[in-house]
C-alpha cells in the first residue's frame, strides 16, 4: 500500500439547473375556467341580476343530495320580464234548476222527449180517436199550456197530453220554421209503462232580462227561477187577442185561460213563441188598463207564487165543468208571472195605434 497521496481533485464546473419545457396542461385547464367565469358573468349580466344581485333557484334534495331546481308558477327574477303565460277562464257552468218537477204528471209547458218506438197523436184524448200524425223516438213534442184542455186527462188506461209537433224539430219554446205545428193528444203511458219522458230544463246564465224569459218554456222559467223576484222590461198590450173562455177558474187573475195582459219585446221586433209571457196582477195592485197598450213597463214579479195551491181549472158550461186534475191546475198556476210592482217608463212607437 503507497503511502502517496491521491492526487488532488480538479475544481469542476458548477452545475447549470436543466430547463424544463412548461407543461401546456395547467395553462390549458386555467384558461377553460377562466373562459366559464366570462360565460357565466355574461349570463348573469343578461338576465338583468347585474346588479349585483343573485337569483337563488329553491332547491329540494334529490336522491342524490344535490339540490333540483323549481320554480313557482309566475315567479321571476327581480327586475327581468316574464314571458305573458295566456290564462284559460273556465267556462261558466248553466245554473241547476231549483224546482224539482210534480210526482205523478208531467208539468204542462214543457219540452218531453219520445220513449216509445213510436207515438200516435190523436185529434182527442182516446185510441180510437183519428190519428193527427206519428212521432219517432228520440223526437221533442211541447206540452201545451192550455187551461182549457189542461192534461193529464186519464181515459182508456192511459194518460194523455195536449201537445205540438214538428217533426225533427228540437227548438221548443220557438215556433218552428214553416209550416205551423201539428197539434194533437198524446198518451204518455199506461199502468208503469211510460211513452214520454222530461226533458231536462237548460238554465240561463247570468241575469234574467224579458229576452231570457222568452228564451225558456214556461216549465224552464219556473224550474231555473222559482220564486226568486226579477225584474224585466216589455211592451205592454195585445192587438190580436179575442175569445173567451167559460167554466170555473179559481182564482181568476191567477187561472183564467184568456188573459190579454202580455209583456213582450219591442213590438218591431216581434219573438215567434208558443207561449207569450201573461202578466198575472193580483187584485190588490193596481191594475194596466187596455187603454195603455203600447207602453213600455218595468215590472217586478215572481213565478211559484204560494197561492198556486188553492187554483181550480175546470173549463166547459155550468154543470158540465171537467174538473182538471188537481195537481195539474197547482203547477199550471206555478208557471205563471204574479206581479209584484209595476210602472210605465215610456212608449212603444211602433205599436199599432187604437
Amino acid at each position: 500500500m503507497s503511502n502517496q497521496p491521491y492526487p488532488p481533485l480538479r475544481p469542476q464546473p458548477p452545475v447549470r439547473p436543466r430547463r424544463r419545457k412548461p407543461d401546456p396542461l395547467p395553462l390549458l385547464i386555467g384558461s377553460i375556467l377562466l373562459a366559464i367565469l366570462v360565460v357565466l358573468l355574461l349570463i348573469v349580466l343578461l338576465t338583468g341580476n347585474g346588479d349585483g344581485g343573485t337569483s337563488s333557484p329553491t332547491g329540494s334534495p334529490g336522491t342524490s343530495g344535490s339540490a333540483v331546481a323549481s320554480a313557482e308558477p309566475g315567479a321571476s327574477a327581480p327586475g327581468s320580464t316574464a314571458p305573458a303565460i295566456p290564462s284559460t277562464t273556465p267556462a261558466p257552468t248553466a245554473p241547476t234548476p231549483v224546482v224539482t218537477p210534480p210526482e205523478g204528471i208531467l208539468p204542462i209547458g214543457s219540452t218531453v222527449v219520445v220513449t216509445a218506438d213510436q207515438l200516435r197523436l190523436r185529434q182527442a184524448p182516446a185510441t180510437t180517436a183519428p190519428i193527427v200524425t206519428s212521432a219517432n223516438a228520440g223526437e221533442e213534442l211541447f206540452l201545451v199550456t192550455n187551461a182549457t184542455a189542461l192534461g193529464p186527462v186519464e181515459t182508456g188506461g192511459f194518460v194523455w197530453y195536449l201537445a205540438l209537433y214538428q217533426q225533427g224539430y228540437h227548438g221548443w219554446p220557438m215556433n218552428p220554421p214553416g209550416d205551423p205545428p201539428l197539434s194533437g193528444w198524446v198518451a204518455a203511458g199506461t199502468g208503469g209503462e211510460s211513452y214520454l219522458a222530461l226533458a231536462q230544463a237548460s238554465c240561463p246564465i247570468g241575469e234574467v232580462d224579458l229576452t231570457t224569459l222568452y228564451a225558456l218554456t214556461p216549465w224552464a222559467r219556473l224550474a231555473c227561477i222559482g220564486d226568486r223576484q226579477i225584474t224585466v222590461e216589455g211592451t205592454y198590450g195585445c192587438v190580436e187577442c179575442t175569445g173567451d173562455a167559460v167554466g170555473t177558474f179559481t182564482p181568476e187573475w191567477l187561472a183564467h185561460p184568456v188573459d190579454v195582459d202580455l209583456l213582450r219585446p219591442p213590438f218591431a221586433q216581434p219573438v215567434s213563441v208558443v207561449e207569450n209571457l201573461v202578466l198575472r196582477i193580483p187584485p190588490e195592485l193596481p191594475q194596466v188598463l187596455p187603454e195603455q197598450g203600447g207602453s213600455i213597463l218595468r215590472v217586478t214579479g215572481h213565478f211559484n207564487d204560494a197561492r198556486s195551491v188553492d187554483c181550480v181549472v175546470a173549463p166547459g158550461d155550468p154543470g158540465q165543468e171537467r174538473v182538471a186534475n188537481d195537481l195539474a191546475a197547482e203547477w199550471y198556476c206555478r208557471e205563471q208571472f204574479v206581479v209584484d210592482a209595476w210602472e210605465v217608463i215610456g212608449t212603444d212607437p211602433d205599436y199599432p195605434a187604437g
